[in-house]
């Protein structure tokens, strides 16, 4: 395994996304991520979801984003920013018939080039389905893991999201040791192709 570098690009063909990390986070000792996201037509994110401890920041380079946060949609244009704030539930994806071209930086870094490597990875090998969600098991050891950097907010797309938060927490708690047992958390190491963690932020 090999760490992330700046330059390096990464694809999910079920969700159209491509990303190029521009700054990562061992380059700036956790600070802050900084990548390129290209969406194509019909691109999306594949739920709704929170980060509890991190700034997101868009910057529309080109194409029409549409994002949908804490309920509300907006579609942002070209020369555009939008920042989220830690904890407020948001998704977004390509609303019009060109590429999207987004610049986004999550402050801090954490593992967040982790999450990017895994999906994308498991995207290219078709280990999720068309929403590009994985199966229970699995998104309940994705879902411990990176319980710092993201969390599934609640969702139509997926029916366990819509359960009370305090019971997600049962759930996954009760399925992730289940996910590792039958190897999912070796194959989440596998994925990932960072030699060392970012340095986490408290």
């Amino acid at each position: 395994m090999h760490v992330a570098r700046a330059g390096e690009t990464i694809e999910n063909p079920i969700t159209r996304e491509r990303v190029t990390f521009l700054v990562t986070g061992q380059e700036t000792n956790g600070a802050f991520l900084r990548v390129e996201h290209v969406f194509g037509q019909g691109g999306f994110v594949p739920a709704a979801h929170l980060h509890p401890q991190q700034v997101e920041r868009f910057e529309v380079i080109a194409g029409s984003p549409r994002f949908r946060i804490d309920g509300e949609e907006r579609t942002a244009r070209p020369g555009d920013v939008v920042t989220i704030a830690p904890g407020t539930p948001h998704t977004w994806w390509n609303a019009g018939d060109n590429e999207t071209r987004v610049l986004i930086e999550f402050r801090p870094a954490l593992r967040t080039e982790e999450i990017f490597e895994i999906l994308f990875a498991l995207g290219r090998e078709r280990r999720l389905n068309k929403r590009s969600v994985p199966n229970p098991l699995l998104g309940a050891v994705l879902a411990q893991e990176y319980a710092q950097e993201a969390r599934v907010a609640p969702t139509k797309e997926i029916l366990l999201t819509r359960l009370p938060p305090f019971l997600i927490r049962v759930l996954v708690g009760i399925l992730a040791p289940l996910g590792r047992l039958v190897g999912y958390g070796e194959l989440l190491r596998r994925y990932s192709r960072r030699a060392e963690r970012t340095p986490r932020c408290s």
